[in-house]
């Protein structure tokens, strides 16, 4: 596995921080993000405000795996919503929120192929951090890859590394080995970010400095 320039910060960040505050996975990567290109982050409530980010006051037990307990301290003084739909930050909110860094957004039909020349192209340049905006339902089980993951739900995560099979995937849960970390193949991060049937997803390449992804094929830069 190839790991991206400044995968160590984004993991010494993340684990700093797991598990992430339900329903607040956008603001987490935001805030990984920033103490690892920055040094600095004014904390997730605070991002999660700037986002726009909406709390439904109630515990969504099948929108998170099963063996994490809810985390909501940092919920206080934040809008709630009456409807779990409408829960959590979009993907405009979590643009929003990274001001102060360089981003690129990047979105349209995802393939396998498209995802590695993607993070190929960020491995030998500056510290980056890859946002990633999937739908769970297409993330696969570690031990069965037939099986997809019971808990699905738009989800935002770091992808940290490549190789020619799969990708490396930094997580705001505690799941994997070691805790927060897996793998998934190419295609599974491909069809996760396109999200057929769940609305478009994308990634943001998020940089200290200028990134320059590369945007082929089916990609282009801008939002979903």
């Amino acid at each position: 596995m190839r790991y991206l320039p400044g995968s160590e910060r984004v993991l010494a960040q993340q684990q700093s921080s797991l598990p992430q505050p339900e329903q607040l996975c956008g603001p987490f990567w935001v805030d990984v993000a920033l103490r690892a290109l920055t040094g600095a982050s004014p904390g997730i409530t605070d991002i999660a405000r700037s986002a726009g980010t909406l709390v439904y006051p109630h515990d969504l037990p099948a929108y998170r795996p099963a063996s994490v307990m809810p985390r909501t301290v940092e919920w206080a003084g934040l809008p709630t919503t009456d409807d779990p739909n409408r829960s959590g930050t979009d993907a405009d909110g979590v643009h929003r929120a990274l001001a102060g860094v360089h981003v690129v957004p990047v979105t349209g039909r995802f393939t396998g192929d498209g995802v590695r020349r993607l993070l190929a192209s960020l491995a030998d340049g500056d510290p980056v951090v890859v946002i990633a905006n999937v739908h769970t339902s297409f993330f696969a089980d570690a031990d069965d890859p037939r099986v997809p993951w019971s808990w699905p739900v738009g989800h935002f995560v770091a992808l940290i590394g490549f190789d020619d099979a799969g990708v490396a995937v930094a997580d705001s849960y505690p799941i994997g080995s070691p805790p927060g970390q897996y793998a998934q193949s190419l295609d599974a991060v491909a069809v996760a970010l396109t999200r057929d049937g769940y609305g478009g997803g994308g990634v943001f390449v998020v940089g200290a400095t200028e990134p320059n992804p590369a945007v082929t094929g089916s990609l282009h830069v801008g939002m979903w």
